[in-house]
């Protein structure tokens, strides 16, 4: 038995942790290949922190938003990946030594991108 990692790797039975990890990320994702899987997660996890459990966290909120098919999470995929970013314009608008024309920019952008997550929600 071997995945193909998304580097291109094939991944032998001695991996059987990274065998599970990429099997868990299809399974959360309903991708019909790893490759396709890590794309997906790799999508919700864009606009997140930089920290390295970013991945991690996005294949727990997959699992945790349940999508039915791959059509699904890659829309749940792009709704995480807004809600991360409404989180940073959001932080950016209210740093303490932000200025007013960035404010608004900020909260600007926000408020666009909660009107695309909610009709990211209306259409899941």
């Amino acid at each position: 038995m071997f995945v193909r990692g998304g580097d291109g790797r094939v991944i032998g039975d001695n991996n059987i942790e990274i065998i599970k990890a990429y099997k868990r990320i299809q399974e959360a994702t309903k991708a019909s290949t790893s490759d396709n899987a890590l794309g997906i997660i790799h999508a919700a996890a864009a606009c997140n922190s930089s920290n390295d459990n970013m991945l991690s966290r996005a294949v727990n909120m997959l699992e945790e938003l349940a999508p039915q098919t791959p059509l699904e999470s890659m829309l749940v995929a792009q709704m995480l990946a807004v809600n991360g970013a409404v989180r940073r314009l959001m932080t950016n608008a209210f740093l303490p030594d932000q200025t007013f024309e960035g404010k608004q920019l900020n909260l600007n952008q926000a408020t666009k991108m909660q009107r695309t997550f909610l009709q990211q929600v209306e259409a899941l």
